[in-house]
């Protein structure tokens, strides 16, 4: 709900970007795997970007879902495996900002979030059942070490997001950080 989404979509409207995962992300701590899944926009959103976002197609759908569109990204074929160069923690702000945190502060942060995410959040009871049933010692703190080691491979922000300032403002705060 912080407008992950429209700032990815944002993204790669700007040269050399591409999209490797927008909502859910593969890792292994040293790499950030693709996974594909529709990209969901809603009326704010599509006004933000402009109608007709370069390199987005129409998803046909069944309508009303939370009055959201779901779209494909058009793109060339995607990397195998990406190495995390940086990592942002975005969140409503009255001003915008990019601050670096350091890992383990990150790392906190997105257990914290994972917690939160409903999408995590089925997948999680799943893996729970799964690992009622085969457990393997030492799993759980290995899921933790995971992200440790992918925080420790990127650089890692804390991102104000002014929403009245635009996703534009977004975007220039994250490439920002690229250079």
């Amino acid at each position: 709900g912080v407008g992950k989404t429209t700032t990815c979509v944002a993204l790669v409207q700007k040269p050399n970007i591409e999209l490797i995962s927008e909502n859910i992300v593969f890792t292994d701590g040293d790499f950030v795997y693709p996974c594909y899944e529709p990209i969901r926009l809603d009326e704010g959103s599509l006004k933000m970007l402009g109608e007709n976002p370069p390199g987005l197609s129409r998803m046909l759908f069944p309508e009303g879902l939370k009055d959201k569109w779901l779209f494909h990204l058009k793109s060339s074929e995607s990397a195998q495996q990406v190495k995390p160069a940086v990592f942002f923690l975005p969140q409503f702000s009255p001003q915008r900002y990019v601050r670096p945190i350091a890992a383990d502060l990150a790392l906190e942060k997105m257990i914290a979030m994972n917690r939160l995410t409903r999408e995590l959040d089925d997948y999680a009871w799943y893996a729970s059942a799964l690992e009622m049933h085969w457990p393997k010692p030492g799993q759980a703190a290995n899921r933790i070490e995971v992200l440790r080691r992918f925080m420790n491979n990127a650089r890692c922000f804390e991102l104000g997001i002014d929403r009245w300032a635009g996703v534009n403002a977004v975007v220039e705060d994250i490439l920002g950080c690229l250079e």
